[in-house]
């Protein structure tokens, strides 16, 4: 019989003389006859630090030699001491907190109330004091905090005390987001300060949530005495059952051969429009590579404010996830000829969010190695809007001047880059932004002087690009705001100048336009990516133009 109390052995290990090679001296085994009694093995358990058995069992056979019994026992110096409990409440009384204090009493625990604002002074013998919180039985208590509650929050956290904290349903099922706060902040407080800090999620308050409340009480309590480094954090009483969250390890090798084998692209699909939890990896349907197209095993994905629409329900995500994409080129049709198999390259289409498709050849876009592929997944969509929007649509020119607002957002970035290239003069480019540090960026990356940039966040834009520019506005105005801040970017546009709309919002939202500026020979024109399908071979992605000019 050996005894070791380190947690990562066994109280107690038995083993019969057969399995041990003689001679043997070991000074931590004792070694007993061979036919025990019942008594004696209660009496041997208890000298080893077990308490009196629980339970006991056992058949003897007519043979002397033969015998079966079954002993359980526990561990008599990891018995928990019943130290004091605080049930820490609200000022008003929940009538769940007597259920929980007569079910505490009947387990032996001396059970005392407690507030945030009236905390115990008394030591008690193991050192800590233990809290039950029963703060969120009515609402969220971090949902709606108030800074006297929150300062009172940070004073019981000071103490040091073991806390296990009632809060209702927030992960297996959630019927108020603010309850998971509380869950944040436990697991913040466990990783940060190494506080003792458990939650349990109930979702009805009565008697066997009460029971399960004590159970769970006590299995915290026991872990702790016995210094565990991985103690059960969170649990959740679900249809009668107490549920805790554990990672299981999976090996990628047993699922990757599975998609290979079928021979099916994964791709990111939107189920249920508006419902976050709907996305999920979906098998597609592979196109048959056409003389003009290439197939492509996509690295990285650009994800854009489009697909956030489309995963709110904002707009029609039919065609799928991300319209850019990066990667390697698996092999191309027979009239291919500016690519090849294992060329990089950056892509534009629809329902790029994928493992690997088949796209044209022409939306693909060779890409240097010194360029990292998560870095140009970003590139396609930014530059592709800032070119068709001012080139095409805006028909930019050397001389003209240009408005650009949200300049520090990907695409006004590179309609700066493009209005460069069009040898536009820095004292002819004007921008908006919404805070100092994008003003200070602007300047520090692109050189625009500071007189140049305005605030975006309001309609006073207006009046310093009228001043900037002697009350004859600008030539192209690239406008992704909305509401009244586009009606404000309207009366920049110069006589004969262009205003491009870029954005969907005011589109969508059947938003209204100012006649006026029309009077001036002034135009809009609204640019924008349609929903072609670049999964499709043989189907261009266009881009849409709305002309209203007089």
């Amino acid at each position: 019989m050996a005894y070791d109390s380190t947690p990562e052995s066994y109280d107690l290990v038995i083993i019969p003389s057969g399995m041990i090679p003689a001679p043997f001296n070991l000074p931590d085994v004792l070694q007993l006859p061979s036919s025990l009694s019942s008594d004696f093995w209660e009496a041997e358990l208890f000298a080893a630090g077990f308490m009196q058995p629980e339970h006991h069992s056992g058949t003897i056979s007519a043979y002397p030699w033969s015998m079966k019994q079954a002993i359980l026992a526990k561990d008599l110096q990891k018995q928990p001491t019943k130290d004091p409990i605080y049930l820490l409440c609200r000022k008003e009384s929940h009538p769940w907190v007597e259920k929980v204090r007569i079910k505490s009493e009947s387990e032996g625990y001396k059970v005392h109330m407690a507030t945030l604002e009236n905390l115990p002074t008394e030591q008690p013998s193991s050192g800590k004091w233990n809290f039950i919180s029963l703060l969120e039985l009515s609402e969220p208590f971090l949902g709606d905090i108030s800074a006297e509650e929150y300062n009172n929050l940070l004073k019981y956290m000071a103490n040091k005390g073991r806390t296990l904290w009632v809060t209702k349903p927030s992960q297996m099922q959630c019927d108020d987001p603010s309850s998971g706060l509380i869950t944040g902040f436990a697991r913040t407080a466990r990783l940060e300060a190494m506080a003792e800090f458990v939650t349990f999620e109930v979702g009805r308050f009565n008697d066997s949530a009460a029971d399960a409340l004590v159970k769970v009480y006590q299995k915290v309590r026991r872990e702790s005495l016995q210094n565990r480094w991985d103690p059960e954090c969170q649990f959740v009483l679900r249809d009668g059952v107490v549920h805790t969250g554990h990672f299981n390890w999976l090996s990628m090798e047993k699922l990757a051969p599975a998609i290979e084998k079928e021979g099916l692209p994964m791709t990111l699909a939107v189920e249920r429009p508006g419902s976050v939890d709907s996305i999920s990896w979906k098998q597609s349907r592979l196109s048959t590579l056409g003389d003009d197209d290439v197939e492509l095993d996509v690295h990285y994905a650009g994800l854009n404010f489009r697909d956030i629409m489309v995963n709110l329900g904002v707009i029609d995500g039919e065609r799928g996830l991300s319209l850019e994409a990066s990667g390697v080129i698996r092999q191309v049709g027979p009239g291919v000829t500016h690519l090849r198999p294992g060329d990089r390259v950056i892509a534009l289409g629809t329902g790029l969010y994928t493992s690997w498709l088949v796209t044209l050849s022409r939306l693909c876009f060779p890409v240097a190695d010194d360029m990292s592929m998560k870095d140009v997944a970003t590139i396609p969509v930014a530059y592709a809007t800032a070119i068709y929007s001012l080139l095409t649509v805006g028909q930019l020119e050397r001389s003209q001047s240009v408005l650009i607002h949200s300049a520090c957002g990907a695409v006004g970035q590179a309609a700066i880059h493009i209005a460069r290239m069009m040898k536009a003069e820095y004292w002819k480019i004007y921008a908006t932004v919404g805070t100092p540090p994008k003003v200070e960026y602007l300047e520090n990356m692109f050189g625009i002087p500071r007189k140049n940039i305005f605030n975006s966040r309001n309609t006073s834009f207006v009046t310093d690009v009228m001043n900037a520019t002697e009350g004859r506005g600008v030539d192209i105005v690239l406008n992704s705001l909305v509401g009244e801040l586009l009606h404000a970017s309207w009366d920049c546009v110069a006589k004969f100048g262009k205003m491009v709309e870029i954005g969907k919002r005011d589109i969508l939202g059947y938003g209204t336009m100012k006649m006026q500026p029309f009077g001036g020979k002034s135009y809009f024109r609204r640019s924008g990516p349609s929903t072609g399908y670049a999964g499709q071979s043989g189907t261009v992605p266009t881009v849409s133009a709305i002309d209203f000019g007089c």
